[in-house]
């Protein structure tokens, strides 16, 4: 059971606990589909048995040892180009309360929003976003933060007790890490669009050096320079500037 949030504005005044479900994106486009979204609805659950990850990928979560939620936002004429900028925010909350938290490790965001700590996932997000004409007139924030689970079948995958030997309380964490997230999205209500990019493009993962990548099942090594106007990631290969969607280039490590 998580209580509601003391520290924010909006953000988890309305929150909805589930025990266990099979996913709370889905939870949330429920209750969206009813009618019954609030801005700022958070939906969470101890056990979430078919999350989504990232290029249809399950996220994997032991029960009641993580966080798992999604945040119901209803922005306010918030164009459908910058779409981008959303994901921008969210990360960059997370990054904000994992520097806290983590204060003498490095955490990078890897574009287009996973969250690493050394070289290692910690937290992985998925936004759903709904247009209507040109604009945004819902999106679902759905976020998965490994906090006290030991093990994972993933070998990327970190935990906050990996990182630290020490287990974390899940509601101080759940209430921090909302309050970093809400703090960010109200730049994007203020239209801080270039203070946002230029924060997130300090904190992306590799960019200015030269690494591997694949794309189209070929192999090639370049640097990241940024991302475009649509978010998509920019590539510099052989002097070249070239730009790749979500599902059109992976990183080689």
């Amino acid at each position: 059971m998580y209580k509601i949030p003391a520290n924010t504005l909006f953000m988890g005044k309305r929150l909805i606990y589930m025990p266990e479900c099979h996913s709370t994106n889905d939870e949330a486009s429920k209750l969206i589909g009813a009618g019954g979204e609030v801005n700022g609805t958070i939906m969470i659950t101890d056990k979430q048995v078919a999350g989504k990850g990232q290029r249809g990928n399950r996220w994997e979560a032991a029960p009641a040892k993580n966080l798992t939620f999604s945040i119901v936002i209803t922005p306010t004429r918030f164009s459908a180009i910058n779409q981008a900028y959303l994901t921008m925010v969210v990360s960059l909350g997370i990054h904000d309360w994992l520097s806290r938290t983590l204060q003498q490790k490095k955490v990078y965001i890897k574009w287009p929003n996973d969250v690493l700590v050394a070289d290692r996932k910690v937290c992985g997000i998925l936004i759903e976003n709904h247009i209507t004409g040109n604009f945004i007139s819902h999106a679902i924030v759905g976020i998965g933060l490994n906090i006290n689970q030991e093990t994972f079948q993933a070998p990327l995958a970190v935990s906050l007790k990996m990182l630290t030997g020490k287990a974390f309380n899940l509601q101080n964490c759940f209430e921090q890490v909302v309050a970093c997230i809400e703090s960010r999205y109200l730049m994007l209500e203020q239209n801080e669009f270039v203070l946002i990019k230029a924060e997130y493009l300090e904190r992306l993962y590799w960019i200015g050096e030269p690494h591997y990548f694949i794309s189209a099942g070929k192999r090639f090594s370049g640097i990241i320079t940024g991302t475009d106007e649509s978010g998509r990631l920019v590539i510099d290969v052989n002097g070249t500037s070239k730009t790749f969607d979500v599902k059109e280039v992976s990183f080689v490590r």
